[in-house]
């Protein structure tokens, strides 16, 4: 599932769509989205880009993933992180007072934001996690 989950209108619906691709799947999951880190970026004033898209209307991180799905199908999980953003100067940082369905900063289009904020943790802009599932369990 790549890039998919963040589309579903529910967590319900992200529940019983990772519960079924468990059960067809014959050894693991693979799954890569976007992260969001909504309310780390908002007490700084920023968004990413893409948090607010009208087509992602779930906000869904690899912890709700892993919340979400059975456990009794899971063997063991890996998440890698890909993209560190570093600070708010990186473009897929914007404030949150930015339009909804904008693209990466652009100074002549988008609202001020303050530049060179060095984030005080790591943030990145996307995930992938490996799920091995527990063939016992699926049986």
């Amino acid at each position: 599932m790549v890039h998919m989950l963040e589309h579903l209108p529910s967590k319900s619906l992200a529940s019983s769509t990772l519960q079924e691709s468990a059960r067809v799947a014959s050894d693991f999951l693979f799954i890569r989205g976007p992260m969001f880190y909504e309310d780390y970026l908002a007490s700084y004033g920023f968004k990413f880009y893409w948090s607010d898209w009208k087509g992602h209307t779930l906000m869904i991180e690899p912890e709700d993933i892993l919340a979400l799905i059975d456990q009794h199908l899971v063997d063991s999980h890996e998440v890698r992180y890909i993209k560190r953003v570093e600070s708010s100067s990186d473009s897929c940082i914007h404030s949150l007072e930015s339009q909804t369905d904008r693209h990466e900063y652009d100074v002549s289009i988008d609202p001020p934001k303050r530049m060179n904020i060095i984030f005080d943790r790591p943030i990145y802009k996307e995930f992938e996690l490996t799920i091995k599932l527990n063939k016992i369990s699926r049986h």
